[in-house]
């Protein structure tokens, strides 16, 4: 237990709940023309944000104390993160992992970077995103005993 309680305010369901709204704000840009000389950079961010907090709260149900995933081994690290995920029984396939990995540099999306990058298809992004919350989503939902439907995107 942290010492300020942040494990029993930090549950699976309330990070799973961040992640889908994330995802769900990520799709909404992606389905909208928006008129902007950057328009995927944030689209990326949120969806990176989104898997980051899926995977973060497969981890808190699973026990995972908030100061080892918050900590600077795994923190903001996609890799790290589904590694250890699927430690825990995620049993994420390597498409899914190719493609985290390649979303890892989500922080190049916050400001402006110069300079060539290969970035992976939006497609592909969005493709990971639902099948972590759909993935992610009913676990969360049983193990706290919520009859309701996990929500999909």
């Amino acid at each position: 237990m942290a010492v300020d309680g942040q494990d029993e305010r930090t549950t699976a369901t309330g990070l799973f709940h961040f992640a889908h709204s994330y995802a769900a704000s990520a799709i909404t840009l992606t389905e909208h023309q928006v008129r902007a000389t950057h328009r995927d950079a944030p689209i990326r961010y949120l969806f990176a944000h989104a898997a980051e907090l899926y995977l973060k709260a497969f981890c808190r149900l699973h026990g995972v104390p908030v100061r080892e995933l918050s900590g600077r081994s795994l923190g903001h690290n996609l890799e790290a993160l589904v590694d250890k995920a699927n430690t825990l029984g995620l049993g994420a396939d390597p498409k899914l992992c190719a493609c985290l990995a390649a979303m890892n540099n989500a922080i190049l999306h916050r400001y402006i970077v110069t300079g060539a990058r290969r970035e992976p298809n939006l497609v592909d992004v969005r493709e990971t995103c639902i099948k972590l919350n759909d993935q992610v989503g009913p676990l969360v939902y049983t193990a706290e005993g919520l009859t309701r439907a996990a929500p999909s995107l």
